[in-house]
């Protein structure tokens, strides 16, 4: 079985998604959406990252993310065909059950993507919590008993907030005063068609059918 290593936050890494997939990995299904499972920030939370994310903008380029589309991703699965959401609703129900996340402070804005690169910068903790390490762990041995081949790199606690910013952009590396989101709640992600606003639907697990509001 493959273990996660902890990485740093601080420690810059490529996004999902621009790196080879790991090899035996399903390949990409056209015009099929594309699933990960994350942690979605109280609203309170989410709209003041994406205030901060549209601030890195006016002042550095790029897309910024809208409230509704913030996240922390646990696991990405990459794109399915008909059907597979559901089964992963279901699959993931025992976790969501259990699941009880923590307040968690957001001081450091990280960044992908090297100097001659656009850039995309990030929130996130000094340090992984126990309990999100505990939550990953759970996803990750409910997706290998499904089973479902997803990317199993290790995790790096992020937020995205901005997207294609100029490589010369470098912000200030610390958020003052921090982010501070108050509750998580634990949902299953998928890509919407290219183009439409907000960029992701949310479903909660153990209900196949309900989809979850988009913050407005």
């Amino acid at each position: 079985m493959r273990r996660r290593k902890i990485d740093r936050p601080t420690v810059s890494h490529e996004p999902p998604g621009s790196r080879p997939q790991p090899v035996g990995a399903r390949p990409t299904l056209v015009g099929h959406a594309r699933y990960f499972i994350a942690l979605v920030p109280d609203a309170g939370a989410a709209h003041a990252l994406a205030r901060l994310g549209a601030r890195l903008a006016a002042a550095g380029g790029g897309r910024p993310q809208a409230a509704a589309d913030i996240h922390l991703t646990l696991a990405f699965i990459g794109a399915r065909d008909a059907g597979f959401g559901e089964r992963l609703a279901d699959a993931l129900a025992p976790v969501h059950e259990g699941f009880a996340g923590a307040p968690l402070a957001l001081p450091v804005l990280g960044r992908f993507g090297r100097s001659r690169r656009p850039a995309l910068f990030w929130a996130g903790p000094d340090a992984r919590p126990a309990w999100l390490g505990e939550v990953a762990a759970q996803v990750d041995r409910m997706l290998r008993a499904m089973p479902c081949e997803f990317d199993e790199r290790a995790l790096v606690p992020h937020l995205t907030l901005l997207r294609d910013a100029r490589p010369d952009f470098s912000p200030d590396p610390t958020i003052e005063p921090p982010v501070r989101v108050a509750s998580w709640r634990l949902a299953i992600g998928r890509s919407r068609p290219a183009g439409e606003r907000p960029r992701y639907a949310w479903s909660e697990p153990g209900d196949r059918h309900q989809t979850v509001k988009a913050l407005s």
